[in-house]
């Protein structure tokens, strides 16, 4: 079933996606969370396979080490853009300027500052 949720979702909704993934994945949020968890990338203008991606990697068990969404204020939202701008994992966004943090959508630079302390 795994190949299922690793395929490209262009026109189903976020109740067709929970499912696939629910059935695929071993995963720590009910199937109603994760249709609100799309719903909300969708509004925000996420693509939705990067969706998908953040979703299993952030709520499937068991999970090897913290990522991304452990930081504190990282929803679903936040861990998509930080991947997208190229930050996958906690070393990359301590690392990270804060100046260059800040400059993607959504995180302010008091939030960027706060949040490189992992």
């Amino acid at each position: 079933m795994r190949e299922d949720a690793d395929r490209e979702f262009d026109d189903e909704s976020p109740s067709e996606i929970a499912s696939v993934l629910s059935d695929a994945y071993d995963l720590t949020l009910a199937r109603s969370e994760l249709v609100r968890e799309l719903e909300k990338t969708r509004r925000a203008g996420i693509d939705t396979t990067r969706a998908v991606e953040v979703l299993v990697t952030a709520h499937s068990t068991p999970r090897s080490a913290p990522w991304i969404s452990d930081i504190y204020g990282v929803g679903t939202v936040r861990a998509c853009r930080l991947l997208g701008a190229g930050y996958s994992d906690l070393e990359a966004i301590a690392g990270a300027d804060v100046e260059a943090l800040a400059t993607i959508h959504g995180i302010s630079r008091d939030y960027a500052g706060a949040s490189r302390r992992v």
